[in-house]
Formats: structure tokens, C-alpha cells, sequence
């Protein structure tokens, strides 16, 4: 709103200068479009205020106008510990749960699944993932590793 009324007093002040020919007709468009952009983004701001509010007391289950001048509190939100400040406990209780344990280990057996697929492809060929940032740029790649057969190996 404040934004809103500066526009307003800069469109009048520039106006003024065009009347008195120091200001160009390209000033005064470009001020009257910013004032106009300032007043439309406060209107939005008032819509969309009053549709959460709307929201809220329908969630609640009272009228919008139950809500009109009421002051909600945000404060018990700053309260709350940050996970770095749960107890060991606490962290525990939460990466141990059998549905945790039971997600990590399906998704360790599919790892080791998948790698021996693709190592059961192409005999002793393995696909290694590789990075390296260029110029502020980052670069992922695959690449196929492989041992090339040694011909006499040690057998006479």
C-alpha cells in the first residue's frame, strides 16, 4: 500500500515536470505503469489475504467473518527444536523404525541387484559414474572400466 501511494505521488510529481515540458512523455507512460503495477500487486496481496482467510475459518469451521480483526499468533513456530537439536534418542528412534530398516535394506538389494546385472552383461566390462566441474560448469559421465586380459599370465 505504501509502495502503491509512492507511485501515485511520483505519476503526480512527473506530470507535473511534462506539463512544464522537462520530463519526457516516455517518463510520465513508465510512471503511470508503475504506479499502476503497485496498486495491482496490493490488490492481489488483499485477495489473496482474504482467501486464506476464507480457508482457514472454513478449516475451522466458522463463518469469514468470524475472523475479521483477529490477530493470529505465529510464535510457538520459532519455539520449535531444530532437527540438529533432537536428542541421540530421538534420532535413533527415528532411523531404526522397522519401516525405515525395511526401505533401507529393499533399497540396498536392488543397488546390488542392479550392479550385478550389469556386470553379468559384459563380462568383467563395469560402468563407473564419474564428475568434474569445468569452468564453474558440472559435468556427469559414465565411463566403462575394464582389465585387459593378460596373455601369458604366469602359466608357462
Amino acid at each position: 500500500r505504501r509502495q502503491a501511494s509512492l507511485d501515485r505521488s511520483i505519476v503526480r510529481a512527473v506530470r507535473e515536470r511534462y506539463r512544464a515540458g522537462t520530463a519526457s512523455a516516455t517518463a510520465l507512460t513508465s510512471a503511470d505503469l508503475n504506479a499502476e503495477r503497485a496498486a495491482f500487486r496490493w490488490h492481489q496481496a488483499q485477495l489473496g489475504a482474504s482467501l486464506a482467510t476464507a480457508h482457514l475459518a472454513g478449516v475451522i469451521g466458522l463463518p469469514p467473518a468470524a475472523l475479521t480483526g483477529v490477530r493470529l499468533s505465529f510464535a510457538i513456530f520459532r519455539r520449535l527444536r531444530a532437527p540438529q537439536a533432537l536428542d541421540a534418542d530421538e534420532r535413533r528412534a527415528l532411523r531404526e523404525r522397522p519401516a525405515v530398516r525395511k526401505a533401507l535394506a529393499q533399497y540396498n538389494a536392488a543397488q546390488y541387484r542392479l550392479k550385478a546385472a550389469v556386470d553379468g552383461l559384459i563380462n568383467g566390462v563395469k560402468v563407473v559414474p564419474g564428475y568434474a566441474l569445468n569452468q564453474q560448469t558440472d559435468n556427469y559421465s559414465l565411463a566403462l572400466k575394464t582389465h585387459p586380459p593378460l596373455f601369458n599370465q604366469h602359466q608357462g
